[in-house]
């Protein structure tokens, strides 16, 4: 259906004030409460200011811009694009990792819609959306997330995919803001789905470090491999009967500086890369990278210094991994100085967004371990500076730590 003006005169009146774009305001519903809507770019920017936008014609759910499932935040700012968004009819938002975790929820019917909202009262304060049926409730995932998922009740939308926020619907009824709030932070294993069908996030390292992008134009690398051509390979001395002197050393600089799960499959990567050379079988390195992790993580609390001890006492799995690598990039310098971007860490602990790594670094100000001292910036693609504010010295083991470098 072509939109015309009067195509809204029964739902909404039609405010021309301001300038030459008509600004709809909804009657509210019986169901839910509609509040308003409009093509007005300067609101969305502000609801949603790290999204990637997308223009759309009028009447159209999908964009026509060529690539633009693969469109980043910086590139947004150019100003042909600004213009574009600006003369167009309908915006979208790209979601999942380009727009830094913004994610989707889309209810195909208003019963799964407020079926849904009972069972998570705290998103109704959330921004939610309305197109002609059902509604989007958005939310800004900081754990990992599940890929894009159609089911019977709707969908659920993130990386790859994209959501109208606002315009004119194909059958010519404007999108409604239900709630305007800023989308609100959540964990995905917070969020609950009363439908027999849910989406599940997979259990998988393919994601780390996704969101960062090759350099002067070189072919994409997988993450873990960048990790290991970082951390590993050029301290490997790879001869007969130094399996397990390699495998040592590389765990004991490893367990400080990313996750456990990466240390472990970059341990793994050792004895892959360098297959022909060690005579021991692949199992038993498996069970030595096992053990070996195990062993430096059950003593490490105990070699801190008192007021070190009690806060990593009170920090769940997550936070104690980036106060370890935060610990390591201090104690290269007297200061207790450091550079740490929230895309490092995120690749360092195999995180699925950028969102998580900088929840995790503001966790470490609360509680006063670190301090932020000069703040990064994405565009310049310069990296936060800190300093580690716990004062006193790690007891060192026999085998001693080997900091990042």
């Amino acid at each position: 259906m072509r939109y015309e003006p009067k195509n809204l005169q029964l739902a909404f009146s039609i405010d021309q004030s301001m300038g030459n774009e008509s600004y709809a305001k909804a009657i509210p519903t019986g169901l839910f409460n509609v509040i308003r809507t409009g093509r007005k770019l300067d609101w969305v920017r502000k609801l949603i200011p790290n999204a990637v936008l997308l223009p759309i014609k009028a009447g159209k759910k999908g964009p026509t811009l060529s690539g633009w499932n693969r469109m980043t935040l910086k590139r947004t700012k150019q100003d042909w694009y600004q213009e574009r968004l600006e003369r167009s009819p309908n915006l979208g938002v790209l979601l999942g990792q380009s727009s830094y975790g913004l994610c989707s929820i889309d209810l195909d019917s208003d019963e799964d819609a407020e079926l849904f909202l009972d069972a998570n009262p705290k998103l109704r304060k959330s921004l939610i959306t309305k197109g002609r049926r059902g509604l989007n409730v958005w939310v800004n995932v900081i754990d990992d997330w599940p890929k894009l998922k159609k089911f019977d009740w709707g969908e659920w939308r993130a990386d790859g995919a994209q959501t109208v926020i606002s315009g004119i619907h194909p059958e010519g009824m404007a999108y409604r803001f239900v709630n305007e709030a800023p989308p609100i932070e959540v964990l995905f294993s917070d969020i609950v789905f009363p439908f027999d069908q849910k989406p599940k996030v997979e259990k998988v390292l393919h994601n780390i470090g996704f969101s960062i992008e090759p350099a002067g134009g070189e072919e994409a690398v997988h993450p873990i491999h960048r990790l290991y051509h970082k951390f590993v390979e050029p301290h490997l001395e790879p001869k007969p009967h130094s399996r397990n002197t390699n495998l040592i050393d590389s765990l004991s600089f490893l367990f400080y500086n990313v996750s456990p799960e990466i240390a472990f499959e970059l341990g793994m990567m050792i004895y892959d890369e360098h297959s022909a050379v060690w005579n021991d079988s692949r199992k038993r390195h498996e069970y030595e990278c096992s053990h070996f992790l195990k062993s430096i993580g059950k003593g490490y609390a105990d070699r801190l210094p008192p007021k070190a001890q009690a806060i990593y006492a009170t920090l769940i799995e997550q936070e104690r991994i980036a106060f370890r690598i935060c610990h390591s990039l201090a104690r290269l310098s007297a200061k207790l100085n450091f550079f740490l971007s929230a895309r490092e860490l995120q690749s360092r602990m195999g995180l699925a967004a950028p969102m998580t790594a900088s929840r995790l670094l503001k966790k470490l100000e609360q509680k006063r371990v670190i301090k932020e001292i000069q703040k990064g910036s994405m565009a310049g693609s310069q990296a936060s500076s800190y300093r580690w504010l716990v004062q006193g010295k790690i007891k060192e083991k026999e085998q001693v730590q080997k900091d990042a470098a």
